[in-house]
């Protein structure tokens, strides 16, 4: 079994999140989302596709040795 472990993507969840947090600071909701692509060295938010290809990649028999590995989709963010 493997996993994918994706970063802050750029999604309606995320900025519902980014919508919370603002109303919590008072912050502007892009912003907040500034924020969270700042957390990552590629500074940007993952695009849904980037989380999509590397789902159809482990459900694919390319992928078929490849197993117990959690895979990081976040832009460099566990790296840094």
């Amino acid at each position: 079994m493997n996993a994918i472990c994706p970063g802050y993507i750029d999604d309606e969840r995320t900025r519902e999140n980014a919508k919370i947090m603002a109303e919590k600071t008072g912050k502007r909701i892009e912003d907040i989302l500034n924020l969270f692509a700042q957390s990552a060295p590629q500074n940007r938010l993952i695009e849904p596709d980037e989380v999509a290809s590397l789902a159809l990649f482990i459900a694919s028999e390319k992928s078929s040795g490849m197993t117990g590995q959690a895979i990081n989709v976040d832009g460099g963010a566990v790296m840094a």
